[in-house]
């Protein structure tokens, strides 16, 4: 596959999965509690971004980051979580 197909191959998965978005949530929603959404949310992000780095070969990259640099995404992601519970 050239990589014009390939791309637009991603672009139509990406809309397809993206576009399912709300209705999942919707229906999580009904069965879970905020805070409990985010947990599985977080869990799922996590596992599929570890799959896709060792997919590619990239896992090595997660080591390259300083402390400093872990504690910046963890204050960014808690920004998040605080906003989503406030509202």
């Amino acid at each position: 596959m050239d990589k014009g197909r390939l791309a637009y191959f991603y672009l139509a998965a990406t809309i397809l999965l993206w576009s399912a978005t709300p209705a999942v949530a919707k229906l999580a929603l009904g069965e879970l509690s905020n805070i409990q959404l985010l947990f599985f949310t977080s869990i799922v992000g996590v596992i599929t971004l570890f799959l896709v780095n060792m997919a590619f070969g990239t896992l090595s990259n997660l080591f390259s980051y300083r402390p400093i640099d872990y504690l910046k995404m963890f204050a960014m992601g808690a920004v998040g979580i605080y906003r989503s519970i406030l509202n």
